[in-house]
């Protein structure tokens, strides 16, 4: 009992230590948004008053004018894809008509999602894939705008929706409960703000950093959720599990580590071969579709877990899944705290049609 007690003493001591910790850095980290380095003339003790003056009459519209010209300046990448060669309007137009390849398969998966409602209950699920497609369908149309202007808006505008992509899908992997998900919701839209912070003051680099740490913790999670988390499932499940995970993680690694590390170290050295390859317009086809069956992947996982003993369909192999709760038949744990069943929702839903139908 008195180990009990000094453990559960410890754990508290922990647990405030810990909240400490976070509020100071979170406290420095605005700080150090507000206040510029010591080593800048305006903070140190050296600065002369001339150099202070000139820095307090500067006017507003001077400082609104300079963010003007940041949005509108170039890109802080640039990609091995000549720029207004081909059409006299547009900088990259390969990578341009490749970016409406996620556009096309973020509406698909819309349409089929919102074809095949869920329970009540199950709203926030829907909710949850609802995102991930429009984020999808805003990441291809961040692409269209970042690749055929190269401006640095544009840029923005097509990665943003991948960052807080990422997270929704991490989210979603975790938060099979309202449980889960009521803990792990802050946490990861904390992560996600400051990352995306981060990004707007600070520039490129932490914008990949942010995101490839996301990305790796996916990748972590479906490979757990693959091997580890298949007890109770049928054979066919688990072929289904595997098949989408071999799908999605090998266009997505394969699209990366073949198409965009070649084009982005090459590039510089090796223009006039790299340049004829349209790499980076084949490395978007890759991420729309791969990124698409990760999409499918987390659905059926958790369909699974909130016992929607979800089906699948293939379509030209596994690029194109569609993944549906069983309907009609089963009734499962989140639809017994309805009034209706599942199988009541989908019946009555089918016997509007029909009337809608006979009155047209």
């Amino acid at each position: 009992l008195i180990n009990l007690h000094f453990l559960r003493l410890y754990f508290m001591l922990f647990i405030v230590s810990l909240k400490r910790c976070l509020f100071n850095l979170i406290f420095f980290f605005f700080l150090m948004i507000r206040r510029p380095p010591r080593s800048t003339l305006s903070s140190s003790s050296a600065a002369s008053d001339v150099y202070k003056r000139q820095v307090s009459t500067q006017s507003t519209g001077e400082k609104s004018r300079a963010k003007m010209e940041k949005l509108w300046s170039a890109a802080d990448v640039a990609w091995c894809e000549p720029n207004y060669t081909l059409v006299p309007f547009v900088a990259e137009p390969f990578c341009t008509a490749t970016s409406l390849t996620l556009v096309w398969l973020g509406m698909r998966g819309y349409r089929h999602l919102r074809a095949n409602p869920l329970p009540r209950v199950c709203a926030g699920l829907e909710w949850r894939f609802g995102f991930l497609y429009k984020a999808l369908i805003g990441c291809g149309l961040g692409g269209v705008v970042h690749h055929g202007t190269m401006l640095w808006i544009g840029q923005v505008v097509d990665e943003l929706p991948s960052l807080w992509g990422t997270m929704m899908l991490l989210f979603a992997m975790v938060a099979t409960s309202q449980r889960k998900a009521d803990n792990v919701s802050t946490m990861l839209v904390l992560h996600t703000a400051l990352a995306t912070g981060a990004y707007l003051f600070w520039g490129f680099q932490y914008y990949v950093g942010a995101q490839a740490l996301s990305s790796l913790a996916v990748v972590l999670m479906v490979l757990h959720a693959c091997f580890a988390t298949q007890r109770g499932l049928g054979k066919d499940d688990q072929t289904h599990m595997k098949r989408l995970m071999v799908t999605a993680l090998g266009l997505l690694g394969g699209g990366f580590f073949l198409v965009w590390l070649p084009e982005h170290y090459f590039c510089g050295t090796h223009a006039e071969l790299m340049e004829p390859l349209r790499l980076h317009a084949i490395f978007h086809v890759l991420s729309g579709f791969g990124s698409y069956a990760l999409i499918q992947f987390v659905q059926f996982y958790s369909y699974q877990r909130w016992n929607l003993k979800p089906t699948i369909q293939y379509e030209y192999g596994a690029l194109l899944a569609s993944v549906r709760p069983l309907s009609l038949i089963h009734i499962s744990e989140p639809t017994r705290l309805l009034s209706i069943s599942y199988a009541v929702f989908c019946l009555k839903k089918k016997k509007k049609k029909m009337k809608r139908s006979m009155t047209y």
